[in-house]
C-alpha cells in the first residue's frame, strides 16, 4: 500500500486477528479508517460465513459512492473555475488599473459620475482595509462553524437545506439515495433491520431525515411496517414510500431499495448537470456585467474630459 497510515492500520489489524480477535473487532478499533457501516457488515459476514459476499457488496457500494461524488464534483468544476477567474479579473482591475485612473481624475479636478465615485470608493476601501475585510471574513467563518457545531444550529441548517428551492431538492435526493443504497447493502449483508436503521441514520448527513429514520426504527420495533412511519414523517417522497411498501409486501425490499437508489442517483446527476449548464452562462454574464461596469466607470469620465479639453 502506498498510503503509510493505511498500511500501518492494516498491519495492526492483522496483528489483532493473529492474537485471536475477530476481523470486525480489529477493524472497529480504527473508526477513522473503517466506518461503522463497514465493521457491522464484516461482523455479520463473519457470523454467517459469507464474508466473501459481504466484501464484494461493500466494494460495489463504496465504488458507486466514489463514482457519484466524483461525478458531482466534476460537474461543479467549471462554475468554480469561472468564479475564480471573475474574482481575479476584479482584483486585477481594482489593484492595478483603478489607482492610476483615480490619480488622473484627481489631477483634473473634474466632477465624476456617481457610479465612478462608487467604484473609486469601493476600490479605495478594499485597497486600504483589505486586512479588515479578511479578518471579518475569518471571524464570520469561525462564528458560522461554531454555530453549526451546536445541535440547534446544525438542525436549523439541515432544515434550511431541505427548504431551499433547488439545493433542497438535490440534498433530499442525495440523502434518500444514500438511505436506500446503504439499507439495501446492510440487509443483503445479513444485518438485522433495526440495527441497519441505526447505522443508516448516521450516514444521511441530515439531522431532519435522520430523526425521521430514528422514529421509523422505534415504530418498527413496536411492530409497525417500514413504510408507514416513513410516510408519517413527511420527509420521504411518496414514490419512495410506495416502492418500500411494495418491497415489504413482495419480499423484495432489497431490490426495491436498489431501484430507489439507482433512480435517485440518476436524477441527482441529471439535476446537477442541468444546474451546471445554467450556472456557466449565468456566471459568464455576471462577469461581463461587472467588467462592463468597471470599464464604463473609467471610460465615460475620460471621454468627458477629452470633450472638455477640445
Amino acid at each position: 500500500m502506498e498510503n503509510v497510515n493505511l498500511k500501518r492500520v492494516v498491519a495492526e489489524v492483522r496483528e489483532k486477528v493473529n492474537e485471536g480477535a475477530s476481523l470486525a473487532d480489529a477493524m472497529a478499533r480504527y473508526p477513522g479508517t473503517f466506518p461503522t457501516l463497514y465493521t457491522n457488515m464484516v461482523r455479520a459476514g463473519e457470523t454467517s460465513g459469507t464474508l466473501e459476499i459481504v466484501f464484494s457488496r461493500l466494494s460495489d457500494y463504496m465504488e458507486y459512492q466514489i463514482k457519484l461524488r466524483g461525478s458531482i464534483l466534476s460537474t461543479l468544476t467549471y462554475p468554480i473555475f469561472l468564479l475564480a477567474i471573475m474574482g481575479l479579473i476584479v482584483i486585477a482591475l481594482s489593484t492595478f488599473v483603478m489607482p492610476k485612473v483615480t490619480k488622473v481624475f484627481a489631477d483634473m479636478g473634474q466632477t465624476l459620475p456617481i457610479y465612478t465615485r462608487i467604484l473609486i470608493g469601493a476600490t479605495d476601501f478594499l485597497r486600504h482595509w483589505w486586512w479588515g475585510v479578511l479578518i471579518l471574513l475569518i471571524a464570520l467563518g469561525f462564528g458560522i462553524r461554531s454555530y453549526l457545531q451546536r445541535e440547534a444550529g446544525q438542525e436549523r441548517f439541515d432544515r434550511l437545506m431541505l427548504k431551499l428551492p433547488v439545493l433542497g431538492r438535490i440534498t433530499r435526493m442525495i440523502a434518500v439515495s444514500r438511505f436506500a443504497r446503504t439499507l439495501s447493502t446492510l440487509i443483503a449483508g445479513g444485518i438485522p433491520l433495526l440495527t441497519s436503521l441505526d447505522i443508516v441514520k448516521n450516514i444521511v448527513n441530515n439531522r431532519i431525515i435522520a430523526r425521521a429514520i430514528e422514529a421509523a426504527r422505534d415504530s418498527i420495533a413496536e411492530g409497525a411496517s417500514i413504510a408507514d412511519p416513513l410516510r408519517q414523517s413527511g420527509v420521504f417522497p411518496p414514490m419512495v414510500i410506495h416502492m418500500i411498501a411494495v418491497g415489504e409486501r413482495s419480499g423484495e425490499l432489497e431490490n426495491m431499495l436498489n431501484r430507489i437508489s439507482e433512480a435517485y442517483d440518476n436524477e441527482v446527476e441529471t439535476t446537477v448537470s442541468g444546474l451546471t449548464s445554467i450556472l456557466g452562462p449565468v456566471i459568464v454574464l455576471a462577469m461581463a456585467v461587472i467588467v462592463l461596469f468597471i470599464m464604463l466607470s473609467i471610460l465615460i469620465p475620460i471621454f468627458q474630459m477629452s470633450s472638455i479639453i477640445r
